[in-house]
């Protein structure tokens, strides 16, 4: 049996409406109260998608982190508002979320935003 942790890559922006959603569906139970109790996943997956800056773990195809924000350009020096921090359950413990955030303070800081 193999055992091995597949490799863990780190993107921006790669997932597709379909992959959000999928991502959004698995990690929902895990908000408080459950994200699918909140909103519609379908209609949220697409909004991300359209509108949000994505950085995402990817485990071969499978989306298996996800930070989402929005960029607001219309106030002064820019705001952010972070909408999304998730990890499948699967994949959890492993430093995704900390690196998925480290990505996105850096990416704000190169862009002048406190």
């Amino acid at each position: 049996m193999d055992t091995s942790i597949p490799t863990t890559t780190f993107e921006m922006n790669r997932a597709d409406e379909v992959r959000l959603h999928e991502h959004l569906l698995e990690c929902s139970a895990d908000f408080v109260p459950p994200l699918a109790e909140r909103v519609n996943l379908s209609d949220y997956a697409g909004k991300l998608c359209e509108r949000s800056t994505r950085f995402e773990a990817w485990s071969q195809s499978k989306l298996i982190g996800l930070v989402a924000a929005y960029f607001d350009q219309s106030v002064l020096n820019e705001s952010v508002f972070v909408s999304n921090v998730s990890v499948t359950p699967a994949f959890r413990s492993r430093g995704i979320a900390g690196r998925l955030m480290t990505q996105f303070h850096d990416h704000v800081a190169g862009k002048g935003i406190r």
